[in-house]
């Protein structure tokens, strides 16, 4: 079944790694494909790192990835931001350092919530930069109550409310753990904005910007994730077939609840021949 294949799309957490642990077998059949001159591709909706991290962070396990294709949360903001927001303009943040690099790198001017002065009910308004243009909202592992604030009454005065990481949970260990999802649903229900752009996946902006890029035929690609509702819905979306491993977030009961379906379903992607 490989060699029916030549693009191999994966998600990175519950496919791959669970955190820092390479899963059993993922490493040997990245490399293999490596070895079959399959191109390999890495879409994931963390934005923690900048796609220069991701690669040292594989590389340390034994994985040779390029710069271009990962194709990650931290990246797509950016390159969602370029189509947006002009160049040079100040976008707000949610998150961790990998978004707001990225953005820097295609110029723009970034404000993370985190670097602002604690805010009081009476000097609220005084913190209202009119400049900004968007609030891109990911996740946080130092996220707070003055960090929503600030993003909420930035999409309330105009700016654009936007994620590239809508997932609602990831796995870490035996247990599930509130994602992104959590702190945009807080920024949404206190602005009252209809206007959220959902810039990771499911939503397949980034995908078929690389099938151009790299002149990709969809009928030889294949994506490996282990959520429903993003990464099996992001091939669907896409046109291309996918592969549900069940070392992260679904099981062979909850899979099957969905009104779609993946075209295989493995153990782990160790399995996949």
């Amino acid at each position: 079944m490989i060699n029916d294949f030549d693009y191999f799309f994966f998600d990175v957490d519950g496919v791959l790694f669970h955190g820092h642990r390479a899963l059993r077998g993922a490493v040997e059949f990245i490399n293999k494909l490596c070895d079959l001159g399959k191109e390999i591709y890495f879409v994931s909706n963390n934005s923690w790192r900048t796609r220069e991290k991701q690669v040292e962070f594989f590389a340390k396990y034994g994985i040779t990835a390029k710069k271009e294709n990962i194709l990650n949360g931290a990246y797509a903001s950016a390159q969602w931001a370029t189509n947006y927001c002009p160049r040079n303009s100040k976008v707000l943040t949610i998150g961790e350092d990998g978004v707001d690099e990225e953005l820097t790198e295609f110029g723009f001017r970034v404000t993370n919530t985190r670097s602002l002065n604690p805010p009081n009910y009476e000097n609220l308004m005084l913190n209202i930069d009119p400049e900004i243009k968007a609030a891109i909202v990911s996740h946080s592992d130092s996220l707070t109550h003055q960090m929503i604030y600030y993003a909420s009454i930035h999409v309330q005065n105009g700016a654009v409310l936007a994620s590239p990481n809508y997932d609602t949970q990831y796995k870490f260990g035996k247990f599930l753990l509130p994602c992104a999802a959590c702190t945009v649903d807080a920024v949404l229900a206190s602005s009252g904005t209809k206007n959220f752009v959902n810039i990771g996946k499911p939503d397949p902006y980034l995908l078929n910007y690389i099938f151009e890029r790299d002149r990709i035929n969809k009928e030889r690609s294949i994506f490996f994730g282990d959520t429903m509702v993003t990464d099996i819905l992001l091939a669907k979306n896409a046109g291309i077939k996918s592969v549900l491993v069940l070392t992260g977030v679904e099981t062979l009961d909850s899979y099957t609840k969905y009104d779609y379906s993946p075209d295989y379903v493995y153990e782990s992607v160790g399995k996949f021949k």
